[in-house]
């Protein structure tokens, strides 16, 4: 499966846990590729989000797309 089938609704299901998320990439062509689908994947969903590029993105979004390491939602570390 790829990428693009599976991350709105892993993502989905983060924001109705009240998580907060951040997806790292591996460049900014495929960070704004999956910034570029986010927006388009459904005619019946609005997934809020936004790249690392916006200065206050830790301020206005759960979701985070980044190539950057880092967590700059404070969303809380895995535990596995």
């Amino acid at each position: 499966m790829s990428i693009e089938s599976v991350l709105p609704s892993l993502l989905e299901k983060s924001l109705e846990r009240g998580w907060r998320v951040v997806v790292q990439s591996t460049s900014p062509e495929r960070t704004d590729a999956l910034d570029a689908h986010l927006w388009t994947y459904s005619d019946d969903y609005f997934l809020p989000h936004a790249t690392w590029r916006a200065g206050d993105a830790q301020d206005q979004a759960d979701i985070i797309l980044s190539v950057e390491e880092g967590n700059p939602n404070t969303a809380p570390m895995s535990a596995s």
